[in-house]
């Protein structure tokens, strides 16, 4: 099973998705409530693009570990590319609440209240955030001046 699940992550670095999807499948087929190889098929489909699918397997890989930081930051990510923003919201509070340094859900919770849920002043607050934890991030500049640009 594990070496499944390995040989899944190692076909999914060399960016060899087809046969990491085989491998994580062969895992389920031994295991079919495995978490990680869940969330290995979640992210084979959110690099393709296929983000229902994508949303369905993030949420079968949280049913064993419903605190994963990163697996919820996808679930949140995907969530918001199908234009779920109150799902995706509520997610990716989660994921700050208990992983307050992670950027990338940082910056797509301050995205989505900005931008979709026509909160800005939350959004401004997220922006913040994220230059706090990341204040060399290559998008510093634009963050910058849209906080001083906010009423």
């Amino acid at each position: 099973m594990n070496a499944n699940l390995n040989l899944g992550s190692a076909y999914f670095g060399l960016q060899k998705y087809d046969r990491a999807m085989e491998s994580f499948q062969r895992t389920l087929e031994i295991k079919p409530d495995f978490s990680k190889a869940h969330a290995g098929i979640g992210k084979i489909h959110m690099i393709q693009k296929e983000y229902f699918k994508a949303v369905c397997s993030f949420q079968k890989g949280l049913k064993n570990i419903p605190d994963n930081a990163v697996i919820l930051n996808n679930l949140g990510f995907s969530q918001f590319q199908i234009k779920s923003y109150k799902d995706a919201a509520q997610t990716l509070k989660k994921t700050v609440a208990l992983q307050p340094g992670m950027v990338s859900a940082q910056m797509n919770l301050a995205v989505l209240y900005y931008k979709h849920l026509n909160q800005q002043e939350k959004g401004i607050k997220y922006f913040k955030n994220v230059l706090t934890l990341k204040p060399d991030l290559k998008a510093s500049k634009k963050i910058k001046k849209l906080i001083n640009n906010f009423p």
